[in-house]
């Protein structure tokens, strides 16, 4: 027999045009304001030690990523950062009884 365990939809969003000199510890607290992170993927270029320029912010909720999209742009308007959503990813688990 088959019951679902857990069942959540995560949002994603991507973010690039990213100053090179940005990292972890400045976008956390910028994305934490819109909601729940539940990851955040910065993509770095290991021969400079410098961001790639871009991001991928999961969220726990659909609503924290909408924010972000809105707040961030909002706020980084004066810079070439951008920001925009991607369809949720739908993850399921399954235990068996």
């Amino acid at each position: 027999m088959q019951s679902v365990a857990w069942c959540a939809v995560v949002t994603q969003v991507f973010c690039g045009h990213i100053p090179k000199e940005l990292f972890e510890d400045e976008l956390i607290p910028l994305f934490e304001k819109c909601g729940t992170i539940w990851d955040l993927r910065l993509m770095m270029d290991p021969m400079s030690g410098y961001n790639r320029s871009f991001c991928f912010v999961t969220f726990v909720e659909k609503d924290g990523a909408d924010e972000a999209v809105k707040q961030v742009t909002a706020a980084l308007m004066h810079s070439t950062f951008v920001a925009t959503t991607h369809r949720p990813t739908h993850c399921c688990l399954l235990n068996e009884v």
